[in-house]
C-alpha cells in the first residue's frame, strides 16, 4: 500500500511539472566551460530558428558563476548573425554578478554539486523587442571581455534564451 501512495505521488508530481512549462520560451541552451575558466579565444556560439517573423522576441544571456569568482561584474561582447552570415548587431554588455556588498544578484543554483562550490544562475535581457526581417536560423555568439584575463575563472557556463516579448 506504502508503494502504490509513492508511486501515486510521483505520478502526481510528474504530471505537475509537465504541465509547467514555459510557453515564452523559442530557445535556450547553455554551455558548461571546461574547468569553470573561460578563456578569450573561446567564443560560445548559439543557434536558433526563427519561425514567426510577426512576433518580437527578447534575447537574454544565462551566465553561472562560482562564489569565488574575483569580480563583481563580467563584460561580453556578443555579435547576431543572419541565416546568410551577414552581421546584424553588435554590442557589449556589463552585467553584474555580486551587488555593492558582495552578495551573489543570481539564485543559487541546484543544478550542480553544491558539495564542490556555490553556484549562482544569472538572466540578464541582451536585446529587448528584436523584430526579426526574415525566417530562418540564427547565431549569437559570445566572447569574454574582462582585461587581462585569459582564462576566466569561475565561470561554470554561458548561455542564450531567446523568448517571445510580452505585449501589453
Amino acid at each position: 500500500m506504502r508503494q502504490f501512495r509513492i508511486l501515486a505521488v510521483l505520478c502526481v508530481f510528474a504530471c505537475l511539472l509537465g504541465s509547467c512549462q514555459d510557453e515564452t520560451r523559442v530557445f535556450e541552451r547553455n554551455e558548461e566551460l571546461p574547468n569553470a575558466s573561460w578563456k578569450r579565444n573561446y567564443h560560445p556560439t548559439f543557434e536558433f530558428e526563427i519561425q514567426d517573423t510577426s512576433l518580437a522576441y527578447n534575447i537574454l544571456f544565462n551566465v553561472r558563476n562560482t562564489l569565488e569568482y574575483k569580480y563583481s561584474n563580467l563584460y561580453i561582447n556578443y555579435a547576431l548573425e543572419d541565416s546568410e552570415g551577414k552581421a546584424i548587431y553588435e554590442n557589449q554588455s556589463q552585467v553584474y554578478l555580486f551587488d555593492a556588498t558582495g552578495k551573489p544578484t543570481g539564485q543559487k543554483s541546484y543544478i550542480f554539486p553544491t558539495a564542490l562550490a556555490d553556484i549562482y544562475d544569472h538572466t540578464y535581457l541582451c536585446m529587448a523587442s528584436v523584430k526579426f526581417q526574415k525566417q530562418g536560423t540564427y547565431k549569437l555568439k559570445l566572447k569574454q571581455y574582462m582585461r587581462n584575463q585569459n582564462p576566466l575563472k569561475e565561470i561554470v557556463a554561458v548561455g542564450v534564451r531567446v523568448e517571445n516579448a510580452i505585449q501589453k
